[in-house]
């Protein structure tokens, strides 16, 4: 997925973008060892669950088995980059990375900050 600079109108940093912003097109979907299968379609709530999983890493190690947006999944060696940053830097780096950015991967929060994250780690999507 890159993201669609040409269509992405520019956002303040500063604050969450509204609604239609954070909505995914295709949800997101996360399997830890905690919960088990989450589904998300506001990224919002999506970064908020990768916060708290950084939380869970420090004290039980592993917890994030898979994540999947539509047909696509994360390669394994993604999954463990995402649980490395998180386990040790949380989303703090990553979220100064995004104010950097030109258009909506600047706005915390968005689907394009989303993308930014797959683009950040370096993920490769596989197909199912």
């Amino acid at each position: 997925m890159s993201l669609p600079s040409a269509i992405i109108r520019e956002l303040p940093a500063e604050q969450p973008s509204g609604g239609m912003f954070a909505r995914l097109l295709v949800p997101v979907v996360i399997v830890s060892t905690s919960r088990g299968r989450e589904v998300f379609t506001d990224t919002r709530r999506l970064f908020a669950r990768l916060q708290e999983i950084g939380h869970q890493l420090r004290h039980t190690g592993p917890q994030i088995q898979a994540i999947w947006q539509g047909e696509q999944h994360v390669s394994e060696a993604g999954v463990a980059a995402l649980e490395m940053m998180l386990s040790t830097a949380g989303l703090e780096a990553f979220n100064r990375a995004s104010k950097h950015q030109r258009g909506g991967a600047r706005a915390l929060g968005t689907k394009y900050q989303w993308y930014f994250l797959s683009e950040y780690l370096g993920w490769n999507w596989e197909r199912a």
